[in-house]
């Protein structure tokens, strides 16, 4: 399909218009010798089209600021939390659906019900791109949640790990150890934050705060590896995101006096936990909510007092 450009970044990115909407193409050397009103061939370049935390010259100027190499570093960095994808994980077809991801133009049926990919592709690229530059100068920086992550989103973590050895291996760039704590982040917000990274560090350091909370009512140091604390975090994670997008409980059922009638002490602590919840994401957490949140402590306390 041809389009004409709009505007060229570099050698290999320009802004073009496709049937009235703007896309952006990368391709090694699809803008050399080129100028604005060209009509070129978008066969064989990867097509971007604007998402909803881009426009589409955020995306050209993103892209334009990167290599190549890490570009591709950065798709198969995306193919690692979207295995279902393989090829096609950071695609977009001629269909061209607003949110999808980059692709050859030779693929097509993009997944648009994921629209979130674009959005992770974006950041991981941002990021690798300054993180590259850090370590060429070797700036440090600190990454204050590294503990949080590894505690509350394990399989996170090792995809954070992951992507940065791929991202050494593939780039022959040595960067600082824990480097993978924004790697891994950015994957907790493409699972659980719609691609909000305010949203993620909100979740990370309510959860924190929650165990804290625990910690001192009960007067015990919960082992946060345990299956019921696993459990315990993967509800609070599934909690945090229904109230944020203020939806109902999968359940639809009221259990909280029966909570309350078996395991008052569970209740009670519901409560607490729920008016620190919401007073953090600036949503009150329904009844429901803090009725499944008491049966979950009362698990919780169970296996850790023995009580």
């Amino acid at each position: 399909m041809y389009v004409r450009i709009v505007r060229i970044y570099n050698n290999n990115v320009v802004l073009a218009e496709r049937e009235g909407d703007q896309v952006v193409l990368l391709g090694r050397g699809i803008g050399f010798q080129r100028k604005a009103g060209d009509l070129i061939d978008s066969r064989g370049a990867r097509t971007f089209v604007p998402d909803s935390l881009h426009k589409a010259a955020q995306v050209a100027g993103l892209l334009s600021e990167a290599t190549l190499e890490q570009v591709e570093v950065t798709r198969r960095m995306v193919e690692l939390a979207t295995p279902e994808g393989v090829a096609g994980a950071v695609a977009v077809g001629e269909a061209g659906a607003a949110g999808a991801t980059a692709a050859s133009s030779g693929n097509t049926g993009a997944d648009a019900s994921r629209p979130g990919k674009q959005i992770l592709f974006m950041a991981l690229l941002d990021h690798l791109a300054a993180a590259v530059r850090r370590a060429e100068l070797g700036i440090t920086v600190d990454f204050a949640l590294k503990w949080e992550v590894m505690a509350l989103f394990p399989s996170e973590a090792g995809l954070g790990k992951e992507a940065q050895r791929l991202a050494e291996t593939e780039l022959g760039v040595r960067f600082q150890e824990d480097e993978w704590v924004a790697f891994a982040l950015h994957y907790v917000n493409f699972r659980w934050a719609n691609g909000n990274l305010l949203k993620t560090v909100a979740m990370t350091s309510v959860i924190k705060d929650v165990f804290a909370l625990l910690e001192g009512k009960w007067d015990v140091e919960i082992d946060q590896e345990s299956v019921n604390a696993s459990r315990f975090v993967t509800h609070l994670r599934y909690l945090i995101v229904r109230t944020v997008r203020h939806s109902r409980t999968p359940h639809g059922v009221d259990v909280y006096d029966a909570v309350l009638r078996s395991t008052p002490g569970a209740a009670t602590t519901a409560q607490q936990v729920a008016e620190l919840i919401g007073k953090a994401l600036g949503n009150e957490l329904s009844r429901e909510e803090v009725g499944y949140l008491g049966l979950h402590l009362a698990r919780l306390y169970e296996s850790e007092l023995g009580a």
